[in-house]
C-alpha cells in the first residue's frame, strides 16, 4: 500500500537466485511458485521504495505495507 493506503500495482516480486518473477496486480496481490522443500528468499522492488528481501514459507501472506518503505523515509 502507498501513503494513501492504496494497493501498489506493479511491485516486482522475484525468487532470489531463481527464475520465478511476477508483479503485483491492481489489487496489490501476487502469486509466485517456489520449489517445494527449498528455502527461498523473495525480493520485492518498486520505484521510489527501498527494496526488501524476506524468507518465503509455504502458504504465507505478505503485507507490503510492512515491507516497502518510501525512499524519502530514509
Amino acid at each position: 500500500m502507498d501513503d494513501e493506503k492504496l494497493p501498489l500495482q506493479g511491485v516486482t516480486v522475484a525468487v532470489k537466485e531463481g527464475v520465478a518473477i511476477t508483479q503485483t496486480d491492481v489489487a496489490g496481490k501476487f502469486s509466485i511458485n517456489v520449489p517445494a522443500g527449498d528455502t527461498a528468499s523473495l525480493v520485492f522492488s518498486f520505484t521510489g521504495y527501498m527494496g526488501q528481501t524476506i524468507v518465503a514459507t509455504e502458504g504465507m501472506h505478505v503485507s507490503l505495507v510492512k515491507i516497502l518503505l518510501p525512499v524519502t523515509m530514509w
